[in-house]
């Protein structure tokens, strides 16, 4: 089972916070652990204070809440199914789920072969004298890589249908096309598709970047525009807080910028891993930002003008599957558009049947 107190998040991760920037994700939530080898499982609900590891509601004086469960694993894929009642009386450990939204984490346990720890533990440097520390069905730290958070509620017919391959960026909480800014992405082998899409004059520009410090300074952007004749798309790399040259080496394919209805939209694919030292690997959580509505000052020579206002950047690093974690296709689902998140997420089905009061929870954990 899992490390008590003394085994939580590592500090200085650089990872968001919550409103205020007092709570982080993981504060004071109440949580489903589920393990399984074949037909055998074990699934336990626990309570977390902090961002140490969570203990089961007992242990804070609560009690097992989940009313049915079961969970089994094979080819290396992990489903569960639990229920639990919508109302709970078992104190603070655990919440209602009620008809609005409401703040969920996911995470998976790390493996002995696959470690991500920021800063590097022994692990990492081969310097462990403990080299299957993280063995199978254990409950400890499930390291940088293996967890997000999102919001759903989960009386909409649209819960969540998505999986860990895929993510979004919404601004402001918003659906379809009332969304001024939106991104979108899939991961598929060691390549990363983007969709961006903002609405912009015909002389505007829109943009996504990835940075590892928050700033433009040492940022990898990448910015289109369209006024519906002409249009481009660039790789750029930003020096400091001014218009970023565009790279020698354009590191994007598949690339085009379509103008329709007020909007501009720009999909391009980028490799994971980049060599290049304009360019900045996305095989590690960085920070994106986000930014639109720069003037267009020269079309030929892709020139373009100050943003009118500050780009918005993620809350938190946005952490994006690995290569073997994902070997579908480069292609876009449609995102519910009551999912408005930076997260990336497992595959995750959630339906309520309010009249037995019950919620029901389908799992599907790779």
């Amino acid at each position: 089972e899992g490390e008590g107190e003394g085994e939580g998040e590592g500090e200085g991760e650089g990872e968001g916070e919550g409103a205020g920037g007092n709570l982080h994700a993981m504060d004071c939530t109440d949580i489903v652990i589920v393990a399984a080898r074949g037909h055998t499982h074990r699934i336990r609900d626990y309570y977390t204070r902090d961002r140490s590891s969570p203990r089961e509601d007992e242990y804070y004086g609560g009690k097992f809440s989940l009313t049915d469960a079961i969970a089994k694993e094979s080819g290396g894929v992990t489903k569960a199914i639990f229920r639990r009642k919508l109302t709970s009386d078992d104190g603070y450990q655990d919440y209602n789920v009620t008809d609005t939204v409401m703040h969920v984490i996911w995470a998976i346990g790390q493996t002995a072969d696959l470690t991500f720890h920021r800063p590097f533990s022994s692990l990492e440097a081969n310097e462990s004298t403990v080299t299957d520390f993280y063995r199978p069905d254990e409950v400890k730290y499930h390291g940088t890589r293996n967890r997000g958070a999102t919001q759903i509620n989960f009386f909409s017919a649209d819960a969540i249908s998505d999986d860990l391959c895929r993510g979004q960026f919404r601004h402001p909480q918003c659906t379809g096309e009332d969304c001024p800014y939106q991104a979108e992405w899939v991961v598929a082998g060691d390549q990363v598709r983007f969709r961006v899409t903002a609405r912009v004059g015909d002389a505007n520009w829109v943009a996504i970047g990835f940075s590892d410090n928050t700033m433009m300074a040492e940022s990898d952007i990448i910015v289109g525009a369209s006024n519906g004749q002409q249009s481009f798309i660039s790789d750029r790399y930003a020096t400091a807080q001014a218009q970023p040259p565009i790279d020698d080496n354009q590191d994007i394919s598949e690339a085009q910028v379509t103008r329709s209805n007020g909007f501009t939209t720009m999909d391009f694919v980028r490799p994971l891993r980049s060599t290049e030292n304009t360019d900045i690997s996305l095989d590690q959580c960085r920070f994106f930002l986000y930014g639109f509505n720069g003037p267009v000052t020269d079309f030929e020579a892709r020139a373009i003008g100050y943003h009118p206002q500050t780009p918005l950047i993620s809350s938190s690093r946005v952490c994006l599957p690995l290569p073997q974690q994902c070997s579908g296709t480069l292609t876009f689902l449609t995102i519910p558009s009551d999912n408005a998140s930076n997260a990336i997420l497992p595959s995750v089905v959630a339906m309520v049947i309010s009249s037995v009061a019950t919620l029901y929870l389908f799992l599907t954990l790779f």
